[in-house]
């Protein structure tokens, strides 16, 4: 699902049922940083984990983004930056959130 505003929706099915979902935004938590697209909303299903599906919803809001024009691609994490530095993402930067250790990420597209 689409809008407008390049704002995406992204649902990974298995077998007929929902495993997982993905947001492209423009706008992710209380702009700690002024930055814009972003990956949001990454969820992966417990019986759909370690099976490829999170890493499929990422490539492809990466894809939807690259198709929108844009050049690079912003999320926010308190305990995934590993994961996303195994598919290419690099640590910007590392802040507070919320009472939150959070690490802002981006790749270039």
């Amino acid at each position: 699902m689409a809008d407008p505003s390049d704002q995406v929706a992204l649902m990974a099915m298995q077998d007929d049922e929902p495993a997982g979902t993905a947001l492209l935004v423009r706008s992710e938590i209380a702009p700690v940083h002024d930055v814009t697209p972003w990956l949001a909303g990454l969820y992966v299903a417990p019986a759909h984990r370690r099976h490829g599906v999170g890493a499929a919803l990422v490539g492809a809001i990466e894809d939807q983004a690259r198709q929108r024009g844009h050049r690079r691609l912003f999320l926010y994490t308190t305990d995934a930056a590993d994961y996303y530095q195994r598919m290419g993402w690099s640590i910007v930067d590392r802040t507070r959130w919320n009472g939150a250790d959070t690490v802002l990420m981006a790749i270039d597209l």
